[in-house]
């Protein structure tokens, strides 16, 4: 089955913040936007059987951050993005600004792109 590559219209607005095992809104409006609950899980994750417990349960809290802060974080990336095409770096020199610039639009199009089957 072929796959093709769409780019999402937008996502929940940000913050998001995270209630139990659900990622939420922190202000959801029905208003302004159809989804009420982002991410909805049985497990925050699992470690390895003969893992840290407290390592584990460390690298969850902060994947369960890192994933929070997504609208945040695809912002900035926008932001830094249009100042560093602003400035006229190419993406294709090794300058390190223009190594980032490639790295945000790459980031970008992760975070707007969903595949469909």
């Amino acid at each position: 089955m072929e796959t093709q590559a769409v780019h999402t219209p937008g996502h929940t607005p940000g913050p998001w913040q995270w209630n139990d095992y659900s990622l939420q809104p922190a202000d959801p409006d029905p208003r302004q936007y159809a989804v009420h609950t982002i991410l909805d899980v049985e497990h925050m994750g699992w470690g390895f059987a003969f893992s840290d417990r407290d390592q584990t349960n460390a690298e969850i809290n902060a994947n369960l951050a890192l994933i929070a802060a997504a609208p945040q974080l695809l912002d900035a990336a926008r932001a830094a993005e249009a100042v560093l095409a602003r400035q006229g770096w190419l993406a294709s020199s090794t300058d390190p600004e223009a190594v980032a610039l490639g790295k945000l639009r790459a980031a970008i199009a992760t975070a707007t792109t969903v595949e469909r089957a």
